[in-house]
């Protein structure tokens, strides 16, 4: 995408081209480029519900309870603080909490039902996902981009269940044929689509690097094989990492995006990719009848001696120690 000071119009992505303009480029760079910004990428809270979340509580009840006294002895409740442990007891996101609380995540532009982590959100941000995504109506910061989403496309499939943004599913009524059934076209390869939710990651991405800012993806939980192997399944997080790490060069902690940053940590702290590290954690091979290891113990450890495909290009991007 063009830098900041040259026209919208000059970018291959209309849409983003439209939210911009709609904007304008000075305020969506005074909220990308804010320090206080952050975006953090990384896992996702589902897998890790339980356990990772048991950990994170006690470090978020410890802030809590020494913000809730300042707020106190300033004569104010704390509204906020008190709502993060509710809001915990839904969804976890992993290690990403050490680095992301306060920060930015994009799980906060989609939302969970049940919860209000969507008012986490940075509003002018919200409202340029959802132009970019072109929701109907107007932004209502009140309102999550999961609600949203439901409400401006046909969600709901012939058996009746909702079809979430992260699905698979093509829409029945709105999917377009030209982008494999789905209703956003994936630049990067032409003829398939998008989910809902890696559409939004990706415009969220885009934003960053064109406007500047740092996005922080954390690497500690994100054992998908098919971050550096064909074949495999495809989620949210491993197409994430597999954009952000072309990015990289060996030996790198950070990374240049467009005008904006990577930074790759480890368990919340900034630590430089390598083989060996993701060799720990992250499982290169297939499993039974071609189907992906997916969130299993053996996913989590590299197993020498076991058969593996052919890695990606991107995974010569890192050092091997």
């Amino acid at each position: 995408m063009p830098s900041p000071s040259q026209s919208p119009s000059q970018s291959a992505d209309p849409r983003v081209d439209c939210a911009i303009a709609a904007l304008g480029a000075g305020n969506l760079e005074a909220a990308f480029a804010n320090p206080e910004n952050v975006f953090v990428y990384g896992t996702t809270g589902g897998a890790f519900v339980g356990g990772t979340i048991n950990k994170w509580r006690a470090a978020i009840e410890a802030w809590r309870q020494t913000r809730n006294v300042e707020l106190r002895a300033a004569g104010r409740e704390g509204p906020l603080e008190n709502e993060v442990l509710r809001q915990l007891n839904f969804y976890d996101p992993g290690p990403r909490t050490r680095a992301a609380f306060g920060r930015q995540m994009m799980d906060l532009y989609y939302g969970q039902g049940g919860t209000n982590m969507h008012l986490w959100r940075v509003p002018i941000i919200g409202e340029y996902v959802h132009r970019a995504m072109e929701f109907k109506g107007q932004y209502d910061h009140t309102k999550s981009g999961r609600e949203t989403y439901l409400d401006s496309f046909s969600t709901t499939a012939e058996n009746g269940e909702i079809i979430e943004g992260w699905m698979n599913s093509p829409r029945p009524r709105d999917g377009k044929p030209e982008f494999d059934g789905f209703l956003y076209p994936d630049p990067d390869r032409p003829g398939r689509g998008l989910t809902a939710t890696k559409e939004m990651s990706r415009v969220i991405r885009e934003g960053i690097k064109y406007f500047g800012g740092t996005l922080i993806f954390e690497g500690t939980n994100v054992s998908y094989e098919s971050v550096f192997v064909d074949g495999a399944y495809v989620s949210d997080t491993s197409l994430e990492a597999e954009t952000l790490f072309a990015y990289f060069r060996p030996g790198e902690t950070e990374a240049k995006f467009g005008n904006g940053t990577i930074i790759f940590h480890w368990r919340g702290v900034p630590t430089k990719p390598t083989h060996a590290l993701f060799h720990s954690n992250w499982y290169f091979a297939m499993g039974v009848a071609g189907r992906p290891i997916f969130h299993k113990d053996k996913n989590h450890r590299f197993q020498p001696g076991k058969p593996r495909q052919p890695v990606k290009s991107i995974y010569q991007n890192f050092s091997p120690v």
